[in-house]
């Protein structure tokens, strides 16, 4: 099976001055994804002080486990630039790695990208309709990128990972800042909805960010009193909380008609002490307003909460139920954290233990709404175990009943190292950065989306043996059914599974296809850390 990619630089450094300077950029050298069959470049500018050399360094394609695949010849400069075509037939991840003792001068670090290499993926022509006419919406996403200068809300690389829903940010804090004055100026120019339409995603919309005038500030730290809102309090004057809730509610009733249901999460990470500076009683207060006006005014909308910060909280949560939060939420959100690995972590027992409780105190059990979910490279040792980890949650989540799960974060940013699915290549590792280029998670995560985006669980394989893994899915818009094993093992182990069919499409962790004729049933799969996808057994 061919992992992804690799394009390995060697260059001739002997014969090159330690200053030699490369400029390289691949013809998408802001997000560096491209689809398959897409035009890919890459191209090589001299900008060292000295004459160029005559031709560009010599290429080597490989996988991301080291397997040469090709050579690629030098080619040679024009006007001190040149250009080389990059492979983009096979899905995957694919690096260009300069290799010797100048290949971080030649390809230095840049942002949170190590030097000496440069990254680029490519994933299935784009999906234009993620959401299936609003029925799915079961991968979102945390984070950014090019904010003020790409698109309007900074989701320029959700397409190529087939994000289908979002958050969208309607907060008192930002729409009545200095008072309910604010908020007809501030709606009119609201953006959401036009772009809602034109991606197909399905949005959730977080109405938790009081402003700073309608809380009571002395409750707060001294830092936190400049801010413009904090979502740690609650209003003092609940009628005025109302109000602004039934401006807000009937704006996206009549903007989202499209929608079957309209979800609101009220509050984010209620948590004392550290999270939320009131009272049990005060979050309970939000909720039965919130839910009150929000139903008054919307027949479909539907009230997220508590919005937790880990799968395990779950002795809190009891606690925010018995207080009355039971009579006040339509959907649970919680951050489902639970560690690396996914595998290892008891993420169906904790979905399960969850809506035990939900079931004890609400009668019934509830949609579960993934509000963030992510580890780092360095938890993970390493991004490629990264990779894995967040692609197998997407499918051990899914088969735990979730309807939303949403993944953190898009790129790197400074203040956790290592969370991105892809390097920020800006100074800083600014939010929303111009420039960006994928790790390895990003080609899985796609391809995982497009085998369970729109599919059901309908069991586990639990007889397979210690650490392969593997689910039986039925895909809502075909009927096909779908087997999807993995070995957690690390010792990339064989597995004789039974399809029960002649002909199989066998898809590979990148979503790379190939027909498969089986003996009597039987297919012989060769299964790593990376999920195999068998469809239509």
């Amino acid at each position: 099976m061919i992992h992804g990619i690799r394009v390995l630089l060697i260059l001739f450094c002997a014969a090159m001055p330690a200053w030699a300077t490369w400029r390289m950029d691949t013809s998408q050298p802001q997000l560096n994804v491209f689809e398959q069959h897409e035009s890919a470049m890459l191209s090589i500018q001299w900008t060292g002080e000295e004459a160029a050399p005559a031709f560009t360094p010599a290429l080597e394609l490989y996988d991301m486990l080291g397997n040469k695949l090709a050579d690629l010849l030098p080619t040679k400069l024009v006007d001190q630039a040149a250009s080389l075509k990059l492979p983009t037939s096979k899905l995957g991840y694919f690096e260009i790695r300069a290799i010797g003792d100048k290949a971080s001068q030649i390809i230095p670090a840049l942002g949170s990208r190590p030097a000496g290499m440069m990254s680029y993926a490519v994933v299935a022509k784009i999906n234009r309709d993620p959401a299936g006419q609003w029925q799915y919406h079961y991968l979102g996403m945390q984070g950014t990128t090019i904010l003020g200068n790409g698109h309007p809300l900074g989701w320029d690389a959700y397409p190529y990972l087939g994000i289908q829903t979002a958050g969208l940010g309607y907060h008192w804090n930002k729409y009545e800042t200095t008072g309910p004055q604010d908020f007809e100026k501030k709606i009119a120019n609201d953006p959401y909805p036009k772009v809602i339409r034109e991606m197909n995603i399905y949005p959730n919309f977080q109405l938790s960010g009081f402003p700073i005038w309608a809380v009571n500030q002395e409750r707060l730290p001294k830092e936190q009193r400049k801010h413009r809102g904090t979502t740690r309090l609650p209003p003092k004057d609940y009628k005025e909380y109302e109000a602004f809730l039934r401006r807000m509610v009937t704006h996206i009733k009549n903007n989202y008609s499209q929608l079957p249901h309209r979800t609101y999460e009220i509050l984010w990470e209620p948590c004392i002490p550290w999270g939320w500076y009131g009272s049990i009683d005060e979050i309970v207060k939000v909720f039965e307003v919130a839910h009150r006006v929000i139903h008054e005014v919307d027949p479909n909308g539907r009230v997220a909460g508590p919005t937790l910060s880990s799968l395990n909280d779950t002795d809190y949560l009891e606690q925010l139920l018995v207080a009355g939060l039971n009579q006040y939420i339509d959907v649970l959100s919680c951050h489902p954290y639970k560690g690396y690995p996914p595998e290892k972590t008891a993420i169906e027992q904790g979905l399960a233990d969850v809506d035990h409780v939900v079931q004890k105190h609400v009668g019934r059990s509830l949609p579960f709404l993934g509000t963030e979910f992510g580890f780092t490279d360095d938890a993970c040792q390493g991004v490629l175990n990264h990779s894995y980890g967040i692609t197998t949650s997407l499918i051990i989540f899914k088969a735990g009943g979730a309807d939303t799960h949403t993944i953190f974060y898009l790129a790197d940013y400074a203040g956790e190292p290592g969370y991105g699915f892809f390097y920020n290549m800006v100074k800083g590792l600014p939010f929303g950065p111009k420039k960006i280029s994928p790790k390895p998670a990003v080609p899985m995560i796609r391809a995982c989306i497009d085998q369970i985006g729109t599919s059901k669980v309908i069991g586990k394989l639990d007889y397979l043996g210690s650490d392969l893994w593997g689910y039986i899915f039925e895909d809502q818009q075909t009927h096909e059914l779908m087997a999807i094993l993995w070995d957690v093992s690390d010792q990339n182990r064989s597995l004789l599974f039974d399809t029960g069919m002649q002909h199989v499409t066998q898809i590979d962790g990148f979503g790379n296809p190939q027909r498969v004729t089986t003996r009597d049933g039987l297919v012989n799969l060769a299964l790593t850390r990376m999920p195999t996808y068998i469809r239509g057994i």
